[in-house]
């Protein structure tokens, strides 16, 4: 689960995050609390202050991968 919360006032605008898989996951679904997702992006729109929003990212880990190691990386980019 990913989680962004507000904490500036004014409210933080254009929220996207970016969430890139390793090679062996593969994205099967997400239930974004607001916004939209498509993979890689998390378009969440606005987010006032003291509000959380959640996305619930469900992964498939590919066959192969027995004692790698994978990463998840995350960025964000916003106004304010």
């Amino acid at each position: 689960m990913l989680l962004s919360t507000g904490t500036k006032d004014p409210r933080l605008k254009n929220v996207v995050i970016t969430d890139v898989l390793d090679a062996g996951l593969v994205p099967v679904g997400a239930v974004p609390s607001e916004g939209i997702w498509s993979y890689p992006t998390w378009n969440i729109g606005t987010i006032a202050p003291g509000v959380t929003e959640n996305l619930v990212l469900q992964v498939f880990v590919a066959n192969g991968t027995a004692g790698q190691t994978l990463v998840n990386r995350i960025s964000n980019t916003q106004d304010q």
